[in-house]
């Protein structure tokens, strides 16, 4: 894969930006995402019984800089939320079923980041989903972390723990 490089078992370098470590409880498996928008990759996390996987979710980590609908979270202000929240459900509307919109924060990270967060329930066609989106800025690109898995997951805790610690929440 070219945008990640496995470090150690459970840590990957993401396009030489920024490590995640995954908790080992959970089975891993990554694939780049590469498209006109974004570029990063995608963590599915699971669980494997008997030698056979079942993905449960996902994680996935991408640069999102050439996206001119996502914001500019340095640029943020909490006054400005409920407008990029109205264009981000918009837009995520475009792609799923929105069953249940949740809070979209701003916050700072422990190096004084914004960091935006917003939640909500989905349904994408063939089950529902607890989407959780955070987006900051790193080394100077816009990055989007978006959790995806059923709202009674196993894996949904390891998920947001990966997500969070890489943004340093």
């Amino acid at each position: 894969m070219a945008n990640v490089e496995q470090k150690e078992v459970n840590l990957f370098s993401v396009m030489g930006v920024f490590d995640v470590a995954l908790p080992e409880e959970v089975s891993w498996q990554a694939d780049d995402i590469d498209n006109a928008l974004h570029k990063g990759v995608i963590f599915r996390g699971g669980t494997s019984v008997n030698g056979t996987y079942s993905s449960e979710g996902y994680v996935l980590f991408c640069d999102v800089s050439r996206d001119g609908e996502e914001p500019d979270t340095d640029q943020l202000a909490t006054e400005g939320v409920p407008d990029v929240e109205a264009k981000l459900r918009m837009a995520l509307g475009g792609q799923f079923e929105i069953l249940r919109a949740g809070e979209t924060k701003l916050l700072k990270n422990n190096v004084g980041k914004n960091v935006l967060i917003s939640t909500y329930i989905v349904n994408d066609g063939e089950k529902e989903l607890a989407l959780v989106s955070l987006r900051t800025s790193i080394s100077g690109a816009k990055w989007i972390s978006v959790c995806a898995c059923s709202p009674e997951s196993t894996v949904r805790e390891p998920l947001m723990q990966v997500a969070t610690q890489t943004f340093r929440l």
